[in-house]
């Protein structure tokens, strides 16, 4: 692609087979770039190499301070957090697995018995008020996927209003390899 940068040496990359037979024995090389490990092919398994992308580690999290935040590791060690959303009380995740091969989730799991399944993730988030409401009192019972999120104790209800936001998200490639 034009104006993307480089490999860079020492950097950790990813290239994920996509073709069916190679898959089954070798599914990707995860590799510090190094001489020339990325050696896997696309889906016409016709000796074309499959893309290389920048392994990212990147973890969400919602602080003390009830902010989404995530911090992204690599071989420097773990980065500065970076805020993204404030008053987020709470953040729950659920994987997609196809089980049938489709490349669209069977079923939904928090901790899914095989990973190699997985095709996308479902997250609620608990959203805050950023003030108060007068004589308002949450004594509301939030469910985000199989946890339900109360408000635990009056004392942290402090009369504000609170909303539950999902969505869900496709992981390209894995989805990419079923299709």
């Amino acid at each position: 692609m034009g104006g993307c940068a480089g490999l860079v040496a020492n950097d950790l990359y990813m290239q994920v087979s996509e073709c069916g037979a190679q898959y089954s024995t070798n599914p990707f090389v995860l590799a510090a770039n190094s001489g020339s490990p990325y050696t896997l092919q696309k889906k016409d398994c016709a000796g074309t190499v499959a893309p290389v992308r920048k392994f990212i580690r990147r973890i969400f999290f919602v602080s003390s301070d009830d902010k989404l935040q995530y911090v992204d590791i690599g071989p420097g060690g773990v980065g500065t957090p970076v805020p993204l959303a404030e008053n987020i009380e709470n953040m729950q995740v659920e994987y997609g697995v196809d089980t049938d091969g489709d490349s669209s989730p069977d079923n939904f799991a928090s901790v899914p018995a095989d990973w190699t399944q997985v095709v996308g993730a479902r997250v609620w988030l608990l959203a805050r008020a950023p003030l108060v409401t007068a004589g308002y009192t949450d004594d509301k019972i939030y469910t985000m996927g199989d946890v339900n999120a109360t408000t635990y104790a009056a004392s942290l209800n402090k009369g504000y209003k609170r909303h539950v936001f999902t969505g869900y998200f496709n992981f390209v490639n894995p989805q990419g390899r079923k299709e």
